[in-house]
């Protein structure tokens, strides 16, 4: 029989070598970067690396946790198939705000209809003029591939579900891709039909979220993080990537393009109202002489290529300034502020994320900040009016507060993060649908039974692993199994 206590002893024997400063009394190792360490002993980190080969071997292991007792003695639990037991996904299909998928786009013609032969003809005119234009500038013709067929065109559609805009069809059966980066998209290109496909997100959780941002100019492009009807047919080969929007805000056009992909974050740039002005844009810039050649490229002056992300959020240090464009402070982070008033905000008009961080007290009327929607507070002290039942304010989080928080501030929001705030009323709480919370608060509210509606449950806390575990399995229904071994052997700590 495998002895996972001596294998597990011998790893600990060697590394807790005694008492530190003050004299320890308990040590804590907990599986990923971070150790926690209440009491001092002289010990290095133990990770996931660390753990012998029998312990290993016994199954799956998702998160673990070491305890040393200071008087030799030692114990390990790890949850068993389980990544991060204190998150519980209970409603994997629930969505955060601008997290939502729209329900259809537009029709548009139907498909297996030939391409609109008037857009056709304009787009043919287009290409071939920058064809010409690339021929005499640069000395040769574009190294374009041959032509799509409406075929194909057909085939990605119906793969899709829905019919491309018709320039880019047009497109497509100019030329089926353009690896060669022509120039004929300014700095972007097309890629070939079968890589055409709905806007894939970054990973996301419902814990943790980038804010989703309003695009200039408003009511273009719908507030969405992505969208199955944001289609990708190109990019600029850096992971930033172009997308006919067929799903368009109130003001917008389907069909116009948009850009998004590693370089934002929050919300994509509109780049055109549509593939057939981006050509005509390129060419535009051509007969006016805005381009160059470089190294046997055909570098274009597109308007529409501006070459720089726009920032939405700023961040001010004690006191906010003044802010010159009110779109570069939807997200804004107040840092080391001794009294963070929120009426020092108000003239923020499109301001939706506030980040409070290491404030002395916060103060003011949430209220005065009408699009707030998020509320971030790491402050020793909050007295402030507005955030309970606030119009639009659906993410709460308070972090650092000495003080009690009545449950009615904390109601009417989607999201909720209160883990180690003394809340007197919890019991009262109008529980959100997705709450980070400690293992106390867990246990009061199950007791109440306040945790029916939940979609999504973080246990934030340094209770034993083994109570993380026995509140996930209350609240989901579901066993976790736990796999749990001591021993003895280990040095004692002095005055134990």
């Amino acid at each position: 029989m495998v002895d996972v206590a001596g294998a597990l002893g011998a790893v600990l024997g060697s590394r807790v070598t005694g008492p530190g400063p003050g004299g320890a009394v308990v040590a804590r190792w907990r599986s990923g970067a971070r150790t926690d360490a209440w009491g001092s002993l002289r010990t290095a980190q133990i990770t996931l690396d660390d753990l012998p080969r029998e312990v290993l071997d016994l199954a799956e292991v998702g998160r673990y946790e070491v305890l040393v007792d200071g008087l030799g003695g030692f114990t390990l639990t790890a949850a068993l198939g389980t990544p991060v037991p204190g998150k519980i996904v209970l409603d994997p299909d629930f969505r955060l705000p601008g997290r939502q998928m729209s329900a259809a786009a537009a029709p548009g013609r139907p498909i297996g209809v030939p391409t609109d032969p008037a857009v056709l003809a304009e787009v043919r005119a287009l290409v071939e003029e920058f064809g010409r234009f690339h021929t005499d500038l640069v000395g040769s013709a574009p190294g374009w591939a041959q032509p799509a067929t409406e075929a194909e065109l057909t085939a990605v559609e119906t793969r899709l579900g829905v019919r491309l805009p018709e320039d880019l069809r047009a497109l497509y059966l100019m030329l089926a891709n353009d690896f060669a980066e022509s120039g004929l998209l300014g700095r972007y290109s097309h890629t070939k039909l079968d890589w055409v496909e709905p806007w894939e997100s970054w990973p996301e959780t419902v814990f943790e979220q980038d804010p989703v941002y309003t695009v200039r100019p408003a009511g273009r492009v719908k507030r969405l993080s992505h969208s199955p009807w944001w289609i990708r047919f190109g990019g600029d080969r850096a992971c930033n990537n172009l997308f006919v929007d067929l799903d368009p805000d109130v003001d917008g056009t389907r069909g116009q393009v948009i850009e998004h992909g590693r370089d934002f974050h929050g919300a994509p740039r509109l780049v055109a109202a549509s593939v057939r002005d981006m050509l005509v844009d390129v060419v535009t810039a051509l007969r006016e002489g805005r381009h160059e050649v470089r190294r046997g490229t055909l570098d274009v002056a597109a308007t529409f290529d501006t070459g720089s992300i726009e920032p939405h959020s700023t961040t001010f240090i004690g006191v906010p300034t003044e802010v010159d464009d009110p779109w570069r402070a939807q997200r804004v982070s107040l840092v080391d502020a001794g009294v963070a008033d929120l009426a020092g905000l108000a003239n923020l008009s499109l301001l939706t994320h506030l980040n409070i961080v290491r404030a002395g007290r916060v103060v003011g009327d949430a209220r005065r900040l009408p699009r707030l929607e998020s509320l971030s507070i790491d402050a020793a002290a909050v007295d402030t009016e507005g955030t309970g039942g606030h119009p639009e304010l659906w993410d709460l989080s308070l972090s650092g507060v000495r003080q009690a928080v009545r449950a009615h501030d904390l109601g009417g929001v989607i999201r909720l993060s209160i883990a180690d705030i003394d809340v007197p009323d919890l019991e009262s709480l109008d529980v959100p649908k997705v709450l980070v919370a400690d293992a106390a608060q867990v246990e009061r509210l199950l007791r109440a039974d306040k945790l029916r509606t939940l979609a999504a449950l973080s246990i934030e806390s340094r209770a034993p692993l083994a109570d993380v575990v026995r509140l996930r399995d209350q609240v989901s229904g579901e066993r976790t199994e736990v796999f749990h071994v001591s021993g003895q052997g280990l040095p004692v700590v002095a005055g134990r």
